[in-house]
């Protein structure tokens, strides 16, 4: 893959500015280690940095010699300046290990890459009489907004961040069997490191068969009957909560983050999926509600995902009308068209689709219509506040309209107000769900409150 020349001006520094003049590295000739310091500081927009090493390298330097591994090295950084050409800039850090800093790639991009450069390494190199077979780890560092306030380049501070989320990256990249760890800047922040690497070997303990720190708790959403203030309850949500051994109880936003680095979406996805179905069943004989799962990028982009939903409902005896399955606006656009045939795959076993989010991404009503899709949730950062935002107001009102006359369903998420839920009722919103109406809730506590409605 080759990125585009025209972004090279971001790597390139500011104008005026003349160009880092860091020793190269001797061996190899790729600028060192003070060179990626340099390029950082003077970059003008966020970039992306991939950190690569090879594989069991010092067994190539204990079985065939030093001026064998010095030769592998100077190959590996010639196949990764080659790679990179005038889009970004290779480097070498020290020992085995190399840099590649591009301009901000999106997540699909900078996985590309990272593959291209793990499928060109891992090629044979032929050394004098040796054939040796190389693997390289690639941990990726997303989007890195190296760029301060200061007109004068990012501060050490800021630069010594992005390196350390490298070599965090690298770390969870040596530690995934595929070698390869994509790790937004966000999620490092977000979680220290060192909790962070934890965390993955934390989770592949709770995933593993038999596990029993995961949990689901179920928020409601409830129907917005004719007569105010009549509500129903119509479904609810499964939210997952991890329940630590040594951290105590973390929620989705901290299990999201940790399974994204540690490439888990799909294992996580289907223990969700397994838990709501297990959760469901024990409701829906007497009490019919369906249970909403939320859909990941890597689910859509499984061939084989509703076959694997058929199944689920199978083992719990359940209809596909117990499932809804939610997708978030932002990974519909990733791939429309796998996600188009996905969805409608499940649609056609039943199951009801839902757009989550909907209003945090740039998509129109109009053309989320062309997609299978039979609810749009309206996100929390809408609704909430609604009773007293004029323009979030008109904007619910027309798209509640429009979604109707497209003969879908509206949900607001987030209603945490009885001003905000009075308004959503007079816009002919069709369901509420938020704090207001009810929290997150342990399966128990749900199917109580399923047998007090019907009891009364």
């Amino acid at each position: 893959m080759r990125l585009p020349v025209p972004a090279v001006g971001r790597l390139r520094g500011r104008r005026g500015v003349p160009a880092p003049r860091a020793g190269l590295d001797p061996l190899t000739g790729l600028p060192a280690r003070s060179a990626l310091v340099a390029h950082l500081r003077r970059a003008t927009a966020p970039v992306t940095l991939l950190c690569v090493d090879i594989d069991d390298f010092r067994r190539v330097n204990a079985e065939a010699g030093q001026r064998t591994g010095d030769d592998v090295l100077v190959s590996v950084a010639g196949t990764l300046r080659n790679l990179v050409g005038e889009a970004g800039v290779a480097l070498r850090l020290h020992g085995d290990d190399f840099a590649v800093l591009v301009p901000a790639a999106g997540p699909s991009a900078a996985h590309q890459l990272a593959e291209q450069i793990q499928h060109q390494v891992s090629r044979p190199v032929v050394v004098g009489d040796r054939r040796l077979h190389l693997r390289a780890n690639v941990g990726v560092v997303l989007d890195h907004p190296v760029t301060p306030a200061e007109a004068d380049g990012p501060t050490d501070a800021v630069v010594e961040d992005l390196l350390r989320c490298a070599d965090v990256a690298l770390a969870l990249a040596q530690r995934h069997p595929g070698g390869l760890a994509v790790h937004s800047w966000s999620d490092c922040r977000a979680v220290p490191p060192e909790q962070l690497l934890q965390g993955v070997a934390d989770l592949h303990t709770a995933l593993a068969p038999g596990g029993t720190e995961l949990a689901l708790h179920f928020q409601p959403q409830l129907e917005l009957l004719p007569s105010a203030p009549g509500t129903a309850v119509h479904s609810c949500e499964a939210l997952v909560r991890w329940h630590h051994p040594a951290r105590g109880t973390l929620g989705p936003g901290t299990i999201l983050r940790i399974a994204a680095v540690a490439h888990l979406h799909r294992a996580l996805g289907a223990r969700i999926l397994d838990l709501a179905l297990a959760a469901a069943a024990t409701w829906w004989p007497q009490h019919p509600r369906p249970v909403s799962v939320n859909l990941e990028a890597e689910d859509l982009d499984h061939p084989g995902f509703p076959d694997e939903v058929a199944r689920a409902l199978e083992r719990y005896g359940l209809p596909a009308a117990a499932l809804t399955l939610e997708v978030v606006e932002g990974t519909l656009m990733a791939d429309p068209v796998r996600a188009a045939a996905t969805l409608q795959a499940l649609r056609e076993q039943g199951c009801t689709v839902a757009i989550d989010d909907f209003g945090t991404g740039y998509s129109s009503l109009a053309w989320l219509h062309r997609l299978p899709i039979d609810v749009v949730k309206f996100d929390r950062s809408i609704v909430a506040g609604l009773a007293a935002d004029r323009a979030a107001t008109a904007v619910v009102r027309h798209s509640t309209r429009l979604a109707h006359d497209l003969g879908l369903v509206v949900v607001a998420e987030g209603v945490e107000s009885e001003d905000d839920l009075a308004l959503l009722r007079d816009l002919e919103c069709d369901r509420v769900q938020g704090f207001l109406t009810g929290r997150p809730v342990p399966v128990d506590q749900w199917t109580a409150l399923l047998r007090s409605e019907t009891s009364t």
